[in-house]
C-alpha cells in the first residue's frame, strides 16, 4: 500500500459512486495469499473477489483498503493497519 500511495491509480467502477483501484486488488491478493497459507481450510469473503475457500465455521471478512477514496485523493486518513468498522 505504501509504495502505491503517491503512484498514479486507475479507478475501476464497482457500483454507483464506488470504485476500487489496483492498490485494493493487490493488497487483497496479498492478504488472501497469507491467510490461505496459514488457514487452508477456512472460507474467505473479500470485498473485491467475493467468497472463496471451503465451507468452514471460520469465515474471514476482508476489506483490503478501508478508505479507497481517501487513499486515491492522497489523504492520510485511511487506515493502513487498523480494522474498519
Amino acid at each position: 500500500m505504501r509504495d502505491q500511495f503517491h503512484a498514479p491509480l486507475t479507478p475501476y467502477d464497482k457500483e454507483a459512486d464506488d470504485f476500487a483501484t489496483q492498490a485494493d486488488y493487490a493488497s487483497e491478493r496479498t492478504i488472501l495469499d497469507i491467510l490461505r497459507a496459514a488457514h487452508p481450510t477456512d472460507r474467505f469473503l473479500a470485498e473485491e473477489s467475493g467468497t472463496t475457500g471451503n465451507r468452514s465455521d471460520r469465515v474471514w471478512l476482508i476489506d483490503p483498503l478501508c478508505g479507497t477514496r481517501n487513499f486515491a485523493a492522497e489523504r492520510h486518513s485511511w487506515p493502513s493497519i487498523s480494522p474498519c468498522a
